[in-house]
């Protein structure tokens, strides 16, 4: 039997969804072991020993896989952001899309396949929007960064490759910032400290504060000579003790409350996603698997600030969006304004318990935890003819499509798209069929 601290070499045969290698022991148990890749033989430490299974780190590559790099981020794998940069891209994609499959025939008892995944356009700089944690240094001042992987230790980043070159430059300025004018740093046990966290997006930087702004004028003068094309500088009090990034008051100090991105006007709360690129296509994808005609109405579920609802409204006789969040409703139904889509509107309801109007086809684009039992029942209820299924959870996808199809809707196409390289998520894109 296993325990922790062992040394064993293991055969790596597959990969599990966050990227580990999968090995079996000879007693029998199932080893997850991190940046390994199908094929390899490698040497790990334990480091968790289940019921039966455990979970190991690869300390060796006994024989690699010709898909193994070396990767140019020198905080991998110690930040937890990343799970696949110790591979080719093609590995990762190929990876993503047989998780996809296996979900679809494991989880919903499908005959469904994706027979491709999108590649992302870049692997690296690709994100319009990063939070950095903030967190005292144990050995005197702040450290400004990423957590490692399931905890909040906070691994110091000066420059991540996946961020953009603004959002580097301005973690950098306020972490400068904070050590110049000795500004304190939250601290979680005690809930004392200032400083929580740096939000970007696109040109846009908001300071996450237990408490009020400090030092206005320094902070402006730092970030502008750091990111002079900054747009907009914002600052939360976000004063709960929670993981929730922003509290409910903003304080503006220079520039615009909202970042524009694409045409559509953002507040920092508001919900979009962070590949603008791969957006396009995922979008894309969702709007020839609705095939809608110009005399149909459809339903935008979880619209966030409407970016696919406007999408639609092109090609809809009319469109209702649906969304919980009021700042993304208020922002949506400014973008439709500033855009002159005179046939979407939008509702501020929780989807699972709104009224909903009757639709030719039902967008639904939820959180990871996917559909709830209550808008599964209450969308078939609808009967609508088509269902585009937008996802960011395989499992939750599966599960709900085996739903549906107990309810009479049938999956009948899927891709999956790549929107996060280098992280274990993978988004899908579901036609669904009334039969």
């Amino acid at each position: 039997m296993m325990k922790k601290n062992d040394i064993v070499t293991l055969a790596i045969t597959s990969a599990n969804s966050d990227g580990q290698g999968v090995a079996r022991a000879e007693s029998g148990e199932v080893i997850f072991v991190a940046n390994a890749i199908p094929g390899e033989n490698v040497s790990a430490r334990v480091l968790k020993v289940g019921k039966s299974s455990a979970w190991a780190k690869s300390i060796e590559v006994l024989s690699a896989s010709p898909e193994r790099i070396t990767t140019e981020c020198p905080y991998y794998p110690k930040c937890g952001g990343c799970s696949y940069l110790h591979m080719s891209y093609a590995e990762e994609l190929r990876q993503k899309l047989e998780r996809v499959n296996d979900a679809f025939q494991r989880i919903g008892g499908l005959e469904l396949r994706a027979e491709r995944i999108i590649p992302s356009i870049r692997r690296f700089g690709y994100r319009n929007k990063a939070i950095f944690n903030f967190a005292v240094n144990p050995s005197g001042g702040s450290l400004l960064g990423f957590y490692r992987a399931n905890s909040h230790d906070v691994i110091p980043v000066d420059n991540c490759l996946l961020q953009s070159e603004f959002a580097n430059n301005a973690a950098n300025a306020l972490n400068s910032w904070a050590k110049e004018n000795g500004i304190s740093i939250y601290d979680e046990s005690s809930g004392k400290g200032l400083l929580r966290k740096l939000f970007t997006r696109g040109t846009q930087v908001c300071v996450v504060a237990n408490g009020k702004p400090r030092l206005v004028g320094e902070l402006i003068d730092e970030v502008r000579s750091a990111v002079p094309e900054c747009t907009s500088l914002m600052w939360n009090e976000q004063r709960g003790t929670t993981n929730v990034v922003f509290g409910e008051k903003f304080h503006l100090l220079f520039g615009s409350e909202t970042v524009t991105i694409n045409g559509t006007e953002l507040s920092p709360d508001s919900f979009y996603q962070v590949n603008s690129e791969q957006a396009e296509r995922l979008y894309e994808i969702a709007l020839e698997f609705a095939d809608l005609r110009s005399v149909e109405t459809a339903l935008d579920l979880y619209c966030g600030v409407g970016t696919l609802t406007l999408l639609i409204a092109a090609k809809a006789a009319k469109v209702t969006g649906v969304e919980i969040n009021p700042s993304a409703i208020a922002g949506a139904s400014l973008n439709a304004k500033r855009n002159k889509v005179t046939n979407a509107d939008f509702v501020h309801s929780d989807v699972s318990v709104a009224e909903l109007p009757a639709a030719d086809c039902v967008f639904v684009d939820p959180p990871r935890k996917g559909l709830s039992a209550e808008l599964i029942e209450n969308l078939t209820a609808l009967s609508p003819k088509r269902i585009a299924y937008i996802s960011c959870d395989p499992a939750t996808l599966a599960r709900d499509l085996k739903l549906l199809n107990q309810r009479g809707y049938r999956a009948v196409r899927a891709e999956a798209v790549d929107m996060f390289p280098g992280t274990a998520h993978v988004e899908t894109v579901v036609e669904i069929n009334r039969q």
